[in-house]
């Protein structure tokens, strides 16, 4: 076999083949020429989410799931889904902490695992406005073929459409996916979008329209007792739901925290255990 029929039979190979159809980078050598071994793949993102995602379905028991959390991630992410890792982007998403758009991460309760899938719905030309835009799209999207509830959205809706440049995001979207149960889906807002001075009155605000002024003043006064330079409102989800379990949370970020400073803030639980953050903290760091 001559070296033009080998290199000829090499890229009909199906493993070449599949790198060529997915926008491969053929890298040339001066002196050997071109040489399909050298084959660079350029993964998109959607792709590599998809392996991920494959691996971790498997090694929690999620097998069955498998198909349907790929549907959800490929719906989710149809926004930015086929760009290519190695793009450059003028826009660092903050869900994960490398700058990509999405994130998983495993829950366990009573032995079983959830799957969670934390993306941010983002413009063509990603920027605060256009991914606000984007992540409106994605709630019609999913309120047409999953049939969530967007009426608590839409109540407060107005006071998280970004107008601070500074903001760090505007809507983040979060899937569950569960063994023995159909999957829930969440948002995340933040209360900064407009304003960070006027993020713990948004927060205040946003509780008040949902129905839940009295706990306003546990946060207030309790875990956000420092002030807001040292115990920051940053994020409030909402689960994407109309029926009497679905939840409204309230972030905080608590700086220079002292293990008591985070007792004290977690005391408003009700599943609070005294003790609790100061043995965690203290495993964290021995």
């Amino acid at each position: 076999m001559t070296e033009f029929e080998a290199m000829t039979t090499a890229l009909a190979s199906p493993d070449l083949a599949d790198l060529l159809a997915g926008d491969a980078e053929i890298q040339y050598h001066p002196q050997v020429g071109f040489n399909p071994e050298k084959l660079v793949s350029k993964p998109t993102y959607v792709a590599a989410g998809i392996e991920n995602l494959t691996a971790l379905c498997n090694a929690v028991g999620l097998e069955h799931k498998t198909a349907e959390a790929i549907e959800i991630f490929r719906a989710m992410t149809t926004s930015w889904g086929d760009r290519k890792i190695q793009e450059k982007s003028s826009w660092q998403s903050n869900v994960s902490d490398d700058g990509a758009p999405f994130e998983f991460s495993i829950a366990f309760k009573d032995d079983r695992a959830e799957l969670r899938i934390l993306l941010e719905a983002q413009g063509t030309e990603p920027n605060l406005q256009s991914n606000w835009e984007a992540g409106l799209n994605l709630n019609h999207y999913l309120a047409e073929h999953y049939h969530v509830s967007l009426d608590r959205f839409e109540q407060i809706e107005n006071l998280f459409a970004p107008t601070n440049p500074d903001a760090s995001f505007a809507i983040w979207h979060s899937a569950c996916l569960y063994v023995d149960k159909e999957p829930s889906f969440k948002i995340y807002l933040n209360p900064q979008a407009q304003s960070e001075s006027r993020a713990a009155a948004t927060c205040e605000e946003s509780l008040v329209r949902l129905g839940f002024p009295r706990a306003w003043s546990g946060l207030a006064e309790i875990a956000a007792q420092r002030g807001p330079d040292k115990d920051e409102f940053v994020y409030i989800s909402l689960d994407l739901a109309s029926n009497s379990s679905a939840r409204i949370k309230v972030y905080l970020r608590h700086h220079e925290a002292t293990t008591d400073d985070l007792e004290n803030a977690l005391s408003l639980a009700q599943n609070y255990v005294q003790g609790d953050i100061t043995e965690f903290c203290q495993a964290m760091t021995e």
